[in-house]
């Protein structure tokens, strides 16, 4: 497992099959960009990996940093052809992900 601490906030990383999973918890805000960034940068360059899922569900805040991050990431995986999803507590907030930047999103 691969992943940091930083202030508020834990990034984990495990595998499913043929599923790279980031958890993600606690705030996700600027102070932990940096690493949520070099996790996601390790997950689709460095790990061979069918689909790419951000797990939220023990997410507390997110701010504009740790949006744009998953953005970029989305769209990354995108140009790379790997399926990104994030995984969502509330249906709402995964609609919104899913209506504003056009990757999957999902409720759970």
């Amino acid at each position: 497992m691969i992943g940091g601490i930083v202030a508020q906030s834990t990034v984990n990383v495990h595998t499913e099959p043929e599923t790279t999973v980031i958890e993600l918890r606690g705030d996700v805000d600027v102070g932990c960009v940096a690493c949520l960034c070099q996790v996601l940068v390790d997950a689709l360059f460095h790990q061979p990996t069918h689909r790419l899922v951000v797990d939220l569900v023990r997410t507390t805040t997110i701010d504009a940093a740790g949006v744009g991050a998953l953005v970029a990431a989305g769209y990354t995986a995108e140009e790379m052809h790997v399926p990104f999803a994030l995984r969502c507590p509330d249906p709402l907030i995964a609609a919104e992900f899913s209506d504003l930047v056009g990757f999957a999103a999902q409720g759970v």
